[in-house]
């Protein structure tokens, strides 16, 4: 009998391509339940920093593979920045059923949600990550909480019931997020572990579905006649408060975050790339240098875009509320 495995796989976007990533076990539910599907959830920004990103946890419901409801959890919590949160929903009649499908419905305060497994009543581990926010056209921000599994460029995805945020929830199909061969199994050159595309993954429906109604309750099972049209819309921008996030590593790109049509969060500086993003108007300035570089530049000093005429004002004329930084070397 083979060994069990100490890690998850799952399907994710690494560095912008289709990959497996493997989830370390405390990702999932750290105690066995016979009776319960447990739900974890990770949320961002990073411990102890910004204070947007924890919130209200979301409704979760359970549905097996013919879309039949099993069971849900309704206002389970809340949860802080930066931490994890086990959500256990208990099945209503058959707890033999596989919940092959989760509905997470957004409350009135909004959350950013890095990762998500589940384990079901016997044993099974699924997982999906926060990375495909971004190519599936979800709102989104950067990170600096750290998950077995993140990549080096960890993000996260919002969702919100009040319209702070235009997605109102999500849907998975858990197996849809697996490789479709074990590890030993598994050719040589397959990188990505799935036939599926990414467009497949992202718009065909029953994998993954943004939702835009309020409070919703249903979820796609059959893939949509127009299959994997692609869905595009903007972001409301913003999101950050009057906060800065000052980052030292050169794979989480100001030109990514800045030049996305749905990303949203505080305005977000990178000195590696010596570049800046103002998130509200979603524009990207250079770092002033004092000599070539003078107008139209960030000023790291002050803390404020430099214009021909003065600085660029920001809400209520205030310096930034918080500043948080991200992996400054050691100086």
């Amino acid at each position: 009998m083979a060994a069990a495995l100490a890690f998850v796989e799952v399907i994710g976007v690494l560095s912008g391509v289709l990959g497996i990533v493997q989830f370390g076990m405390d990702n999932f539910a750290g105690e066995d339940d016979s009776v319960n599907s447990i739900i974890k959830i990770a949320v961002g920004l990073d411990g102890g920093g910004l204070t947007n990103a924890g919130g209200d946890l979301p409704d979760v419901r359970l549905f097996n593979e013919f879309g039949e409801f099993l069971g849900m959890s309704a206002d389970p919590g809340t949860i802080d920045d930066g931490t994890t949160k086990e959500i256990k929903v208990r099945h209503e009649d058959d707890i033999g059923q596989q919940a092959t499908y989760t509905l997470f419905s957004a409350n009135d305060n909004a959350i950013c949600i890095g990762m998500t497994t589940i384990t079901w009543p016997d044993g099974s581990n699924w997982g999906w990550t926060a990375q495909w926010a971004d190519p599936c056209k979800a709102s989104w921000y950067f990170s600096n909480l750290r998950f077995k599994g993140a990549s080096d460029d960890p993000i996260f995805m919002w969702i919100d019931g009040n319209g702070d945020q235009p997605h109102t929830g999500f849907q998975i199909h858990w197996a849809s997020w697996a490789p479709e061969t074990p590890p030993d199994q598994r050719a040589p050159d397959d990188r990505k572990g799935t036939s599926l595309t990414e467009e497949q993954l992202c718009f065909s429906g029953p994998p993954f579905e943004l939702k835009t109604e309020r409070d919703p309750r249903g979820i796609i099972v059959a893939p949509p006649k127009q299959h994997f049209a692609k869905r595009r819309g903007r972001t409301r921008r913003g999101n950050g408060g009057d906060n800065l996030v000052v980052n030292y590593s050169p794979a989480r790109s100001v030109k990514r975050l800045c030049n996305s049509d749905t990303s949203a969060g505080p305005d977000f500086a990178n000195f590696a790339e010596g570049l800046f993003c103002s998130m509200k108007d979603k524009d990207i300035y250079p770092f002033c240098d004092g000599v070539g570089t003078t107008i139209q530049c960030f000023d790291t000093e002050a803390e404020e875009v430099v214009l021909g005429g003065g600085v660029l004002p920001r809400a209520n004329g205030r310096k930034y509320a918080s500043v948080v930084t991200w992996e400054k070397p050691d100086s």
